[in-house]
């Protein structure tokens, strides 16, 4: 869905005069899921924000509480898609679904699942992004320099060892809201 120039003006204003400055764009790249550490409520205002000032229409995942009454309508306005974190229903499915229904579909996911400190990422948006055949890019909120953006971009190989590497190396110099919160960059080891 492209974004309406007005609404990629007023985007980049409210971050200008925050002290942000933005970069990167996926002009090129039509579907994505873009991953980003989340430690602090800020990461949602600053990543839709930053998504829409490089112009990027950005679709979210947020668990179902945030969608009630007249917050839903709003926040699905903005992109938001509401999980039921309780049921068992194969997201995966569910999401890579939506790439092949829309040509343009970017989708932002926040691997750690919490602002709090986690121990991993949670594997669900790898899986996604290999069942859509999409590739995962990085998405940034450098607290430290106030720059938001896209960086580098990976395409799934299936090795999900390797590939959380490369992410791993792509996120050691990131630098999130509240480091302390920020997990790992690993998946949680099988057992």
């Amino acid at each position: 869905m492209p974004v309406n120039p007005v609404i990629q003006w007023v985007a980049r204003t409210i971050l200008r005069l925050f002290g942000w400055k933005l970069f990167g764009d996926l002009d090129d790249i039509p579907q994505a899921v873009v991953v980003g550490q989340h430690t602090s409520n800020w990461d949602g205002f600053i990543g839709i924000l930053g998504a829409l000032g490089i112009g990027i229409f950005p679709y979210w995942l947020g668990k179902t509480e945030l969608f009630r009454g007249w917050r839903g309508r709003l926040l699905k306005a903005i992109g938001g898609i509401p999980v039921d974190r309780s049921s068992r229903q194969n997201l995966v499915d569910q999401v890579a679904g939506r790439f092949a229904e829309n040509e343009k579909f970017i989708l932002f996911v926040t691997p750690e699942g919490t602002r709090k400190q986690a121990d991993y990422w949670r594997s669900g948006f790898y899986h996604i992004a290999n069942r859509a055949n999409v590739p995962i890019v990085q998405g940034v909120m450098d607290y430290k320099n106030k720059r938001a953006g896209v960086g580098k971009i990976l395409h799934p190989t299936g090795d999900m060892n390797a590939d959380i590497q490369t992410l791993r190396e792509y996120f050691k110099d990131s630098h999130p809201k509240y480091p302390e919160n920020a997990a790992p960059v690993r998946f949680k080891p099988q057992e």
